[in-house]
């Protein structure tokens, strides 16, 4: 989990933040404005995978407490797996079918309610389509010409 967050973290330009900088944004501001939503894929994805492997997991209850079905903290992969020791596939089969819908009822609320971008082609889509608009004048995005102004400016007040 977080080498998905690092790795979100990594991908956001540096020039970004500087052009904050220059706006005079704070670090609350850039943490909330640019921060938060361009890490928000690779955190939703990373939410998306624990959850998963919450609702699948088995070994850690039978081996740190207990492998009997009848303890109060047993998961539904323990109640499969004690149907199947007992011969009552029916049981069994229904069971694994409720984990299965349970994780797909979840993955797909994450991914289209949350806006968890698993394939990463969202954002680029949309980006693409802002850019390609006929008759519109400036940068597309708010602040993105700003970095180059402000090492413009900076560049010449050095020089100076």
């Amino acid at each position: 989990m977080a080498l998905l967050i690092l790795a979100g973290l990594q991908m956001i330009p540096k020039d970004t933040y500087e052009a904050a900088r220059v706006d005079g944004a704070s670090a609350w501001q850039q943490f909330t404005k640019i921060t938060l939503p361009l890490v928000k894929p690779a955190l939703m994805v990373a939410v998306l995978f624990r959850t998963l492997d919450a609702l699948r997991m088995y070994d850690l209850p039978v081996i740190m407490i207990s492998a009997s079905s009848n303890s109060p903290t047993a998961v539904i992969s323990q109640l499969v797996v004690e149907d199947m020791r007992q011969n009552n596939f029916n049981s069994a089969s229904a069971l694994s079918t409720l984990i299965f819908l349970l994780i797909f009822f979840v993955a797909f609320v994450m991914i289209r309610f949350l806006g968890a971008d698993v394939s990463g082609q969202r954002g680029m889509e949309k980006n693409r389509r802002r850019w390609r608009r006929p008759g519109r004048k400036g940068p597309a995005v708010a602040g993105a010409g700003v970095g180059i102004t402000g090492a413009a400016v900076a560049s010449e007040v050095a020089s100076s």
